[in-house]
């Protein structure tokens, strides 16, 4: 048996060499690799083998050989990693922010303190938490809810029209920080972003008028019911 595939670029035929069977049934699945015998017209599968990581791992190499992890350089500040997941940490800097914001005066920008924070790229998704010290986060580090205009409550990031970085994710986290912090801040998409007189209103006026100084203040961050390790497990588990 061959199969036909036409391209703009030739016309190729690949034969049938083996073939995947999966097992379903109460909760639980199970795969076996069969290598293909060709006799005449037909076909006979022969016997067959658990599928096991490395088998499919040779399955991708043939079928997307572009889509196979491949070794490459981790930052420090990268917390957990996996083909379609990416957390990281930035410590507390000194950052510029934009706002385009009627109760904030219209269109302002200001170098603010801003706590460490941790990002999380997943399935397409972006997310934002703050984090206490300056010290890279353990899985037991308790999360904040990033003090930002233009982020959810769950922490997901409102892109908008902000063009995020392709590519490989590792490679690539300050140009997601820089993206996030070069974007218009707009709206608060949470009733209570930070723990302030005044509300969030209040907190960024003071904010951009330097009233904080040089350190960002922890007391005014909005605890979650959640570690770093929770995030990490939640990224694991999340459906497409």
């Amino acid at each position: 048996m061959t199969l036909t595939v036409i391209t703009r670029e030739a016309r190729e035929a690949f034969k049938l060499e083996s073939v995947i069977l999966l097992y379903g049934g109460a909760g639980k699945g199970y795969g076996s690799v069969h290598r293909v015998a060709h006799k005449g017209d037909k076909l006979f599968p022969g016997e067959g083998h658990p599928v096991t990581v490395r088998a499919l791992r040779e399955t991708f190499k043939v079928l997307a050989p572009e889509a196979v992890p491949k070794a490459e350089f981790i930052p420090a500040t990268v917390l957990a990693q996996s083909p379609d997941v990416i957390v990281w940490w930035m410590p507390p800097a000194m950052r510029n922010v934009w706002f385009d914001q009627k109760e904030l005066g219209g269109q302002r920008s200001a170098s603010v303190p801003v706590p460490g924070l941790v990002f999380a790229v997943c399935r397409g998704d972006w997310f934002v938490y703050a984090v206490s010290g300056d010290q890279r986060p353990t899985q037991e580090s308790p999360l904040f809810r990033a003090p930002f205009y233009n982020v959810w409550e769950s922490g997901r990031i409102c892109a908008g029209n902000v063009s995020v970085p392709q590519g490989s994710l590792a490679e690539r986290t300050d140009l997601w920080e820089k993206a996030f912090f070069e974007s218009w801040f707009t709206h608060s998409n949470v009733d209570k972003l930070v723990k302030y007189r005044g509300g969030a209103t209040a907190f960024w006026k003071r904010m951009l008028s330097g009233g904080f100084g040089q350190s960002f203040p922890m007391g005014t961050l909005v605890p979650l019911d959640t570690t770093l390790q929770g995030l990490i497990n939640g990224a694991n588990n999340r459906k497409d």
